[in-house]
């Protein structure tokens, strides 16, 4: 508990300077080190495919990032014409979702919210809806092993198949739009923006 701890204290005070991952394997390795963690129990509790599937989600994220085509893929599907703040709003949750679907929702933030909002203003939409909007439409997907963590975690479990878990497209579907709807109708009554223009 004492390494778990510390290792918390280290991931908030160098987590940004050194990398969330450095902090993560430094501690591994001292767990093991310490001899708190044996490799034969970690070889038999840790659900290896899960995290390489994750890596693998998180290389592609970064792939993507790097060669730039997520900015070309962005700039390719929003139309040219002014699809207006609902249409924009839609579209960008859409994609948000979709693309949680295949690689780690904070790669997929990273990427798309620097590109999408400047559409903002093109869209006559207030920019902090994008910015919210964007996070919160990557964490409603649910069709996909690799677009949440629990769903990643019951799919390593060996009783789940990628065919069992598309029905999630319909729970995407469903929480998009009462998302959508929440944005418009919801919102204001909050204070919060919504689709009008920033002021």
């Amino acid at each position: 508990l004492g390494v778990v701890g510390l290792m918390v204290v280290c991931v908030v005070m160098f987590g940004q300077q050194y990398g969330l991952g450095t902090v993560a394997l430094l501690f591994s390795g001292l767990l093991f080190a310490l001899q708190v963690l044996r490799w034969e129990d970690a070889e038999r509790s840790v659900n290896w495919g899960v995290v390489l599937m994750y890596g693998g989600a998180i290389a592609i994220g970064s792939a993507l990032h790097s060669s730039g085509a997520t900015i070309w893929l962005v700039s390719n599907i929003l139309p040219d014409d002014p699809l207006g703040p609902m249409g924009a709003l839609a579209l960008i949750s859409a994609l948000s979702a979709g693309l949680t679907e295949l690689v780690s929702n904070s790669a997929v933030i990273a990427v798309v919210l620097p590109v999408v909002l400047p559409v903002a203003e093109q869209v006559s939409l207030d920019p902090r809806t994008l910015a919210w909007a964007t996070p919160i439409s990557a964490g409603l997907a649910f069709m996909l092993p690799t677009s949440t963590p629990a769903l990643a975690m019951v799919f390593g479990t060996g009783y789940l198949r990628i065919r069992h878990t598309l029905p999630g497209i319909v729970i995407t579907l469903v929480s998009l739009a009462i998302f959508i709807a929440s944005v418009r109708w919801l919102w204001p009554l909050f204070g919060l923006p919504g689709l009008g223009v920033s002021s």
